[in-house]
């Protein structure tokens, strides 16, 4: 019966090969690669049949090869503009408000950047009005594409079902029958119609589509007669696991063993990527110690005069399997107070410790900025579980099973855990929370769920700064 997720895992792999865009993936999937395609082939197309038909534009313009340059510009930083903003997060892809008003101000971005990078790149003195014209069919023809896939989605939910019971299958069952879940509408829970006896495969009928297995299920006698004959008509194959992963993109800790940690998050990983991300990790840390040199100087004055003390704090965090090494922060706390912060807990909000510079510095997340040393110097990584103080982890790793094994990769500036639950408190319960969106990041550990996370990262930053909380 140990081979039933891997019969699942075969399946998912021969209908991705076979149909490309699975309408299901599309809507359900944690991965954005195949939505990012489709929306980056729909734009670049759109832009080059508007500007052809621009009123503003030559015949000879309508023709020039900047054309196409100016399309594949556009569409590259919509694209990454609206990762930034949540376009492609599951709960906001065909909400009908997301996609209006993210898609637009992705194109506002995208506009302005493909007229600068043409002018001031290409030395092209093409119409701003024939770019207009193609940022418009360009946003246009996405926006159909999303509100039509929405559309599709509402009348034809993705359907699944259960076999067998479980605090996680639970948990999934009420999420999806919450009338306050938005969600709902895009998928269906059905219930399974059998009961614990060897089921007349004939009777299942078209209104399933995935079937996922409890861990006890999967041990019972008719459940490989099941998942066979899911397999062999087209239906996917899950264990409670994997599909509790994909709902919430994070992982139920009660349910999973170091065993099957490791397994998952060791296999992911590969020397080509380890290289690759440590490169970008080099790269993007020296490029921005370079371009943030006048902040990095104005923050220091600035913690200088009010306070007449040291600019930078540091101290001892666990880092990658375990190893502590010092991390570095502008200093945002009285000198006499800072000490006794790994006593007293985490921050809090009007915490008397913290300096006024300090109080402006925080939200903003600027007194992190030192941490680019950090990463510079492979302590850390851009993104990555948060780097804890030594003697926080220490009583984290007695309290809760499986805390170490967040080390196995090095702790980040950014990361998965801090953008899905925000701030969290220094208690057992929060920890936890933190952990099962760590876990998550640690088994998908690859470039492009990185490079996302980096993105996001940036945009909540800017909505910060300019007085919203959160992208949300």
């Amino acid at each position: 019966m140990e081979n039933i997720s891997s019969l699942g895992s075969f399946n998912v792999r021969y209908k991705t090969k076979s149909w490309i865009f699975n309408i299901t993936d599309l809507l359900f999937s944690t991965n954005r690669t195949l939505l990012f395609l489709a929306d980056y082939s729909i734009i670049v197309i759109a832009y080059i049949l508007s500007t052809s038909q621009s009123p503003f534009a030559s015949v000879a313009q309508k023709t020039d090869f900047h054309i196409y340059i100016g399309s594949f510009v556009f569409a590259s930083i919509f694209c990454l503009s609206a990762l930034g903003l949540g376009y492609y997060e599951r709960t906001r892809r065909y909400s009908f408000y997301k996609v209006i008003t993210n898609g637009a101000l992705s194109s506002l971005i995208a506009l302005i950047a493909t007229i600068s990078i043409m002018y001031f790149v290409f030395y092209d003195v093409f119409g701003r009005k024939t770019f207009l014209w193609g940022t418009c069919g360009g946003y246009l023809a996405v926006t159909a594409f999303r509100l039509l896939l929405s559309v599709v989605y509402r009348r034809n939910p993705y359907k699944f079902t259960i076999v067998g019971d479980s605090p996680i299958l639970s948990e999934m069952k009420a999420f999806c029958s919450d009338p306050n879940n938005r969600e709902v509408k895009y998928f269906r829970y059905v219930e399974w119609p059998f009961s614990g006896n060897q089921p007349n495969l004939e009777c299942l009928s078209e209104r399933f589509c995935d079937i996922v297995f409890s861990k006890e299920a999967l041990s019972a006698a008719h459940a490989e007669n099941i998942a066979v004959w899911a397999v062999k008509n087209g239906y996917r194959v899950f264990n409670e696991n994997d599909m509790y992963s994909s709902l919430f993109e994070k992982v139920q800790l009660d349910a999973i063993s170091k065993s099957w940690l490791i397994e998952k998050g060791l296999n992911a990983r590969n020397f080509s990527t380890e290289i690759c991300m440590r490169l970008i990790d080099i790269l993007l840390s020296l490029v921005s110690i370079v371009f943030l040199s006048p902040i990095f100087l104005v923050i220091a004055l600035s913690i200088f005069i009010t306070d007449r003390g040291p600019v930078l704090f540091n101290q001892t965090r666990m880092g990658r399997y375990g190893r502590p090494f010092k991390m570095f922060k502008f200093r945002t706390m009285y000198v006499d107070r800072s000490c006794i912060e790994a006593s007293e807990g985490f921050t809090r909000n009007g915490d008397n410790r913290v300096t006024s510079i300090g109080k402006l510095l925080r939200p903003l997340h600027l007194d992190e900025l030192p941490q680019l040393i950090n990463i510079f110097l492979g302590h850390m990584s851009i993104v990555g579980p948060r780097p804890e103080a030594v003697g926080f982890a220490q009583k984290m790793s007695k309290e809760i099973d499986l805390y170490e094994m967040r080390y196995l990769v090095r702790p980040g500036l950014t990361g998965h855990a801090q953008l899905m639950a925000g701030y969290a408190m220094d208690t057992v319960d929060d920890t936890k929370v933190k952990l099962s969106f760590d876990f998550f990041f640690l088994i998908n550990y690859n470039i492009f769920f990185y490079l996302r996370i980096v993105l996001r990262t940036v945009f909540v930053v800017l909505r910060s700064a300019l007085g919203r909380r959160s992208l949300e």
